[in-house]
C-alpha cells in the first residue's frame, strides 16, 4: 500500500539534490499508471482526467476503504485528491529545474487538472444546477482538505495546486503542450477560485477552506499546502506576513507547532516561510530523534524498546510505518528549504539559517545551476554559482553584516552534525557556547 503524504516526503528531496534518476522512479509509479486512473475516472465518474486517491495499491488501485462508486469510503479520504496534483507538479519541477522535455508527463499534469475541471463542473451542475458560481469560477464540493477538513468548499490545498500547476504548465514552451490545451488552461486559470483567508483574534490568515463541515485529523496543517508545495507563498513571495500570521494564529491543534515527527510537516513550512528560529529547532528534533522507541505489544501489552538497524531507519511506530522514511525525507526537505530557494528565476541563499550555525552545502537550483556555498563564523567564504550567468539571480538574505564570531574552544568541531541529503551533502555544525544537543 502506498500513501502518497508519505511517499512525497521521499522523493521531493531529491530535486535539490540532483538525483533525478532516482527521482524518475517515483514518478514512474504514477506516470505508468495514468492510462488505469482516465479508464476509471470515466467508468466512475463519467469525466476526463487522471485521478489517484491517497492511499493507492501496486496497481494504482484504491488501497484501503475501497468501495463500489470509485471513492474510498472512509470519510477523511473520500474527496482527497490533492496528491494527485502533488505528483503532478512534482513531475513538472524537473522541468524547471533540468529544462528537459515535460512530454512524458503531460497525460498526469493534465490528466489532474482535467478532473477537477470536469468533476466539480459536474458536482456543482447536480447541486445547483450550474457548472459553476455567480462569478463563473469552479466551486470544490465536496472535498477533503487533506485528512482534515471534510464536506470542504474550495479548501485551500486544492486551490494552491491547481493555481500552481496551471501557471507552470502555461509558463512551459509552446511545445510540447498543444495550442487546444494552451486555451483552456487559459481558461481554466480563469476558473480557479483564490484562496481563502479569514481573521482570527485580529489577524489575517488563510483559511482551511471557504467553508467545511467536520474536522476529522486536527493535527495537520494543509492551509500551508500553498507554501509547500505549491510555493505560492515562501521567502521572496508576496503576502509572506499573510502566510507567517497562518503559522502562528491559524492552527486547529498546536502539535501543527510542536511535533516533528513522521510525516508532520511543519520543519518544511517553517522553513519556507524564513522563520529561522523556528526552522533551527525543528532541524535538530527531525535529525536527532532517538533511534529507539517504546512501544506496546500487540499480546501481552508490555512496553519494549523497538530499535533501528540502520539510523537513518526512524522508529515513529506506532503513529506510522517502520522504517519511516519519510521522517528523514521531511527532514532532509527542511534543511534544504533553509539554506535555498527557488522562486521564480531567483536563487535565495541561507533565507531561513542562523548565523551561529557554520554550513558548506552544494544544491541544485532552476536552470540547469548548481550552487555551492560555505558560511563560517557569521561570513560567507565561498559562493559558486554554476553557470556563471545565473549569478545575477542570487540574493543573499543571510547573513546580516556582522564580525566574525570570536574563536572559543567550545566552537570547535567536536559538535559537529552531518544530514546526508540524498547524492549531494550538508554539512552543519553549531557555533555556540552551549553544548551540543544530546
Amino acid at each position: 500500500m502506498f500513501l502518497a503524504q508519505n511517499q512525497r516526503l521521499a522523493y521531493w528531496p531529491l530535486l535539490k539534490s540532483g538525483d533525478f534518476d532516482v527521482l524518475k522512479v517515483g514518478l514512474d509509479f504514477y506516470r505508468d499508471r495514468a492510462a488505469l486512473a482516465a479508464a476509471k475516472s470515466q467508468l466512475f465518474f463519467g469525466v476526463e482526467g487522471t485521478p489517484f486517491p491517497e492511499s493507492v495499491d501496486l496497481l494504482g488501485l484504491i488501497a484501503a476503504c475501497p468501495s463500489t462508486n470509485g471513492l474510498q469510503s472512509c470519510p477523511h479520504l473520500t474527496y482527497h485528491f490533492t496528491s494527485t496534483l502533488e505528483f503532478a507538479f512534482m513531475m513538472l519541477e524537473p522541468c524547471r529545474f533540468t529544462g528537459r522535455d515535460s512530454a512524458e508527463s503531460l497525460p498526469v499534469m493534465l490528466g489532474a487538472l482535467r478532473f477537477y475541471d470536469q468533476f466539480y463542473q459536474k458536482e456543482c451542475q447536480q447541486h445547483t444546477g450550474k457548472p459553476l458560481d455567480n462569478q463563473g469560477r469552479l466551486v470544490i464540493y465536496p472535498g477533503n482538505s487533506c485528512e482534515m477538513g471534510r464536506g470542504c468548499k474550495n479548501h485551500t490545498d486544492a486551490v494552491a495546486g491547481l493555481r500552481a500547476l496551471t501557471d507552470g504548465l502555461l509558463k512551459l514552451p509552446a511545445t510540447p503542450i498543444c495550442a487546444a490545451d494552451r486555451r483552456w488552461l487559459e481558461s481554466l486559470a480563469q476558473r480557479i477560485p483564490p484562496i481563502p483567508t479569514a481573521t482570527t483574534n485580529g489577524h489575517r490568515i488563510i483559511s482551511l477552506a471557504e467553508s467545511w463541515e467536520s474536522i476529522a485529523n486536527p493535527n495537520e496543517f494543509p492551509q500551508l499546502y500553498s507554501a509547500f508545495p505549491f510555493g505560492i507563498y515562501g521567502a521572496g513571495l508576496p503576502d509572506l506576513e499573510l502566510a507567517r500570521d497562518t503559522w502562528r494564529f491559524g492552527a486547529f491543534d498546536d502539535r501543527c507547532q510542536q511535533e516533528s515527527l513522521c510525516w508532520k510537516y511543519g520543519r518544511i513550512e517553517v522553513a519556507r516561510l524564513g522563520l529561522a528560529n523556528e526552522a533551527q529547532r525543528y532541524c535538530l528534533a527531525k535529525f536527532l530523534y532517538p533511534p529507539r522507541m517504546p512501544y506496546q505489544t500487540a499480546h501481552s501489552g508490555n512496553c519494549s524498546p523497538f530499535t533501528a538497524r540502520f539510523p537513518a531507519f526512524w522508529v515513529t511506530y506506532p503513529f506510522d510505518a517502520f522504517p519511516d522514511m519519510d521522517h528523514g525525507g521531511c527532514a532532509m526537505i527542511g534543511l534544504q528549504e533553509m539554506l535555498l530557494q527557488t522562486p521564480d528565476d531567483r536563487i535565495l541563499i541561507l533565507p531561513a539559517w542562523q548565523q551561529d550555525w557554520d554550513v558548506h552545502f552544494r544544491l541544485r537550483a532552476p536552470k540547469n545551476t548548481t550552487v555551492e556555498c560555505e558560511l563560517r563564523r557569521g561570513r560567507i567564504t565561498k559562493l559558486e554559482v554554476t553557470p556563471r550567468s545565473r549569478r545575477k539571480d542570487v540574493v543573499i538574505c543571510g547573513p546580516s553584516p556582522m564580525p566574525p564570531l570570536p574563536v572559543t574552544s567550545q566552537n570547535s568541531r567536536d559538535s559537529a552534525r552531518t544530514a546526508w541529503c540524498c547524492g549531494s551533502w550538508c554539512s552543519f555544525w553549531r557555533a555556540s557556547t552551549s553544548s551540543p544537543p544530546p
